[in-house]
């Protein structure tokens, strides 16, 4: 009985080994550790009985493929996430998600977020945007009673926009602080008048 050692194209990888035997004595087969490649196929006849005819015993084999990093990136190169590490054979398909992260929305989804394993390491890149934050801005009239609401995502715009709002509130805040001033002051001389008299 030969074992042999063999990559998916039939290539012999290791030498093959011979077992003998008498007929109907039982036999068992190992596959051999080969660098850089590992088994991907046990032959159902790895184990049996010795017979009157020759018989093969067939394992097959893959190339190792270097490992699959996939990061999780700001639009700046920082990590928002702890990396994973993918590992398979030459060949074989692979496929990566994005996450969800907390402050965070996906902008860009890398060419190579699915493809094939290869000899050389491979990195997949998700990158995030930060996700805006809603800003609420109230307009208020001269009783300081709101007559509009707007929502509006924060930015130069809603900057301006708020720091607008809180001029036109402090404005509206001193003319009405002398308005009653000067209500006072004339509630304040009507009394005098009223006192001479």
């Amino acid at each position: 009985m030969t074992v042999v050692y063999v990559d998916q194209d039939g290539n012999e990888l290791a030498t093959s080994t011979i077992q003998t035997g008498t007929v109907g004595e039982e036999y068992a087969t190992e596959p051999v550790e080969i660098e850089g490649y590992v088994v991907i196929e046990i032959p159902e006849n790895a184990s049996g009985e010795f017979g009157e005819e020759a018989q093969t015993v067939t394992y097959v084999y893959a190339k190792v493929a270097g490992d699959i990093t996939v990061e999780h990136v700001d639009q700046e190169g920082n990590a928002l996430a702890e990396s994973s590490i993918q590992s398979g054979v030459v060949g074989e398909e692979y496929q990566t998600v994005g996450k969800a992260i907390e402050g965070y929305t996906l902008v860009e989804i890398p060419a190579n977020a699915a493809g094939e394993f290869k000899e050389d390491p491979q990195t997949v890149t998700y990158v995030y945007g930060q996700t805006a934050a809603d800003v609420t801005v109230e307009y208020v009239d001269g009783n300081g009673d709101p007559y509009l609401i707007q929502h509006l995502n924060q930015g130069s715009s809603g900057i301006l926009i708020l720091h607008h709002h809180l001029k036109l509130k402090a404005m509206l805040s001193s003319k009405r602080q002398r308005t009653q001033q000067a209500n006072s002051e004339k509630k304040l001389r009507r009394s005098r008048m009223s006192t001479r008299k």
